[in-house]
């Protein structure tokens, strides 16, 4: 015992001493480690009658590595418009008055803050502020395009959601789409009537399974079984690009949807010919067995989402009283510098402000998060497949428990192959099987 006591203690004042290095190291990494908050800035706005009439303020992150802090400004909704510097700030400046802003008018503003040593950079906060700006009361046209299969059915609800629309400005031209014809004669139905009139043609609603256009020879998240076409309702979009179906050829996808030859009908374009002329959006429950559940037909999860949207806009039943906060679920962190969640901060503070919860691995749908509380905005990543984000849940999760989140970011692996039977990425916007979920979007 003796001859082993002598090397045992030396050994352990030798642990004790790497203990205590490694954990001044791990402290040291602490103060100093980077997160995806930090890349997002908490831009923010104060508003008066009189001069200044916008004040800006911000708060500092990983405040002794920033470099520099420079502010942009243009008129929003100026189309082309570029951004002007107005004014190049000190690098622990925190707040700008801007004495030249004039009521009736709105702002875009944008935040630029570079790094030194720290990537990425530059970090960015972005918001826009008016005071007493007039409300709009005429949007443009929009053009309700109708799975044919579900006209008749939910004619109540479409009569109901064209009157929503109406009120908020928009004038809606309804057209029938042939659920099983091709993206091409519904582009030609969108094209006829964008032709017609392409000063008042703003946005493009796919209501049902509105033939769904593919496109390109991608894999953008890097998985091998699914590179080839994916889902391009930007198609719908682009009123004077060429799309071409003549040279991609892949059929390594597992997933036959997403197998691109030429002369398939499937487009060969990876990236957008050109930029876009419509808004365009899709509610797309076709095939959503999971979530809530079998019983839950195509046509009654749709008549209950356009149930749910008449309530949100008219702020009544579930939607009467929805807190101005957000939820953020990071399941990737820093992730080598992509920092995935970056999206999150940056819409959470534009679109709601400070008011953030940021819930646990695992904890999406419980009672202190959004199986509980009330959200208008929820971000969420983890390594993901066609239904499931890791650290946040699953197809059947949503379709069991309830999100109460109206608008909702997922983002992980094959999320944006969507159109793949029981994904969750639309899961939702399907919700569960008591009804009280509040998804209206997920992107």
């Amino acid at each position: 015992m003796k001859t082993h006591m002598p090397a045992l203690s030396c050994l352990t004042k030798k642990m004790r001493t790497a203990a205590w290095f490694f954990g001044i190291m791990a402290l040291s990494l602490t103060t100093i480690a980077q997160t995806p908050r930090d890349f997002a800035i908490d831009l923010r706005a104060t508003v008066s009658d009189t001069a200044p009439c916008i004040t800006l303020s911000w708060s500092l992150r990983q405040a002794n590595k920033i470099a520099s802090q420079k502010l942009h400004r243009r008129l929003k909704n100026a189309s082309g418009m570029p951004w002007e510097l107005q004014a190049t700030l000190a690098s622990n400046a925190t707040t700008y008055a801007d004495s030249s802003a004039v009521p009736g008018i709105e702002y875009e503003y944008w935040l630029q803050r570079s790094f030194a040593g720290l990537s990425p950079s530059p970090a960015v906060g972005y918001l826009s502020a008016g005071v007493k700006v007039p409300e709009v009361h005429q949007r443009g046209t929009l053009l309700l395009v109708v799975d044919d299969t579900l006209a008749a059915p939910l004619a109540p609800e479409i009569a109901q959601l064209t009157a929503d629309l109406a009120a908020d400005g928009w004038t809606v031209q309804s057209l029938l789409a042939p659920r099983a014809g091709t993206p091409a004669a519904v582009k030609a139905l969108i094209q006829s009537a964008y032709n017609a009139d392409p000063e008042q043609v703003k946005m493009v609603y796919l209501l049902g399974h509105v033939p769904v256009p593919y496109s390109g020879n991608i894999g953008p998240d890097g998985h091998s079984n699914h590179v080839g076409a994916w889902p391009a309702d930007g198609y719908y979009a682009d009123m004077d690009g060429i799309w071409t179906d003549a040279s991609v050829s892949n059929t390594s996808a597992s997933r036959p949807a997403n197998v691109n030859i030429p002369g398939d009908g499937k487009f060969d374009q990876s990236y957008l010919p050109s930029a876009t002329e419509l808004m365009v959006g899709r509610v797309d429950l076709h095939s959503m067995t999971k979530a809530p559940s079998t019983a839950a037909t195509e046509l009654l999860l749709l008549r209950r989402y356009l149930r749910k949207a008449h309530d949100y806009r008219h702020k009544q039943g579930a939607y009467a009283a929805i807190p101005r906060r957000s939820l953020i679920r990071d399941g990737f962190g820093y992730f080598r510098g992509e920092a995935f969640a970056i999206a999150g901060w940056s819409w959470a503070f534009t679109t709601v402000g400070q008011d953030i919860d940021v819930a646990p691995s695992g904890q999406w749908f419980a009672d202190a998060y959004a199986g509980g509380k009330d959200y208008l905005v929820a971000y969420g990543n983890g390594g993901g497949s066609y239904e499931s984000a890791s650290t946040i849940g699953t197809t059947t999760d949503f379709g069991l428990y309830p999100s109460r989140a109206v608008f909702t970011s997922l983002f992980g692996s094959y999320f944006g192959d969507w159109d793949a039977d029981n994904v969750l990425l639309r899961a939702p916007l399907a919700g569960n099987a008591t009804g009280d979920s509040l998804g209206l979007t997920c992107f």
